[in-house]
């Protein structure tokens, strides 16, 4: 199909804005890098986080530049995952020695984009609670790429 001349050259002059949406491959190639808080220990001043990909594809570990205290009160400062599935927009994580569970089913996690340089962390199973409402998961963020 042609785009008529008008919708052709307002693409050509970039006026129109596409949402981003990357295939399986370019969505880990995107998630890897240094990431940063708005606030707290984990900040792009004070380190932030370093996320890579295993060459497999299979594993995702995030390196935190200063100690992370867990669920369980043991404080790291990497934590691993198995990559679950990859779709255009994110990453859905199960985290190493997961106990945690909602209605019975271990929390999985998500690194949701929001562009090239920011994503947000979510609880995919977990309910919103606290006066959050119309979202089926917690979520934390924005995390944004350290410059």
């Amino acid at each position: 199909m042609r785009l008529p001349t008008i919708s052709a050259a307002i693409l050509s002059l970039g006026l129109v804005t596409v949402a981003n949406s990357y295939d399986a491959e370019d969505v880990l190639a995107t998630v890897q890098g240094t990431w940063g808080w708005a606030e707290g220990n984990f900040a792009c001043e004070d380190g932030g986080s370093i996320i890579d990909v295993s060459s497999d594809r299979q594993r995702l570990t995030i390196t935190f530049a200063n100690p992370i205290e867990m669920y369980d009160g043991k404080s790291v400062t990497v934590t691993g995952y198995d990559i679950l599935a990859v779709d255009d927009t994110g990453v859905n994580l199960k985290m190493d020695n997961e106990t945690r569970a909602h209605e019975g089913v271990l929390l999985t996690w998500r690194i949701q984009l929001d562009g090239n340089d920011r994503y947000f962390w979510e609880a995919l199973e977990a309910k919103a609670k606290d006066g959050v409402t119309g979202r089926d998961y917690w979520s934390w963020g924005p995390i944004e790429r350290c410059q």
